[in-house]
């Protein structure tokens, strides 16, 4: 840097590290397919919100498989 450029607060990412998503909970609704989810019913930053969404779900979709996931782990799902 030279004494004319401005300083910058932007600093770039490490390599291979992604942004941490601010929603990271999910709440999927699966008609067809166990495996894939048909529908993302809601998404939520904090569990609590997560689990309220999911209780709402089970009753919206009675009887449909309803998972509630962080990332790739599945926290909690309707039969």
């Amino acid at each position: 840097m030279t004494m004319s450029e401005p300083e910058s607060n932007v600093f770039p990412l490490e390599s291979g590290a992604a942004p941490e998503d601010p929603l990271p909970y999910t709440v999927e609704l699966s008609e067809h397919d166990p495996l894939r989810p048909d529908r993302v019913i809601g998404r939520a930053a904090n569990i609590m919100l997560a689990r309220a969404i999911f209780e709402a779900a089970q009753t919206d979709f009675a009887g449909r498989l309803i998972r509630l996931r962080r990332g790739a782990d599945i926290i909690a799902h309707s039969p």
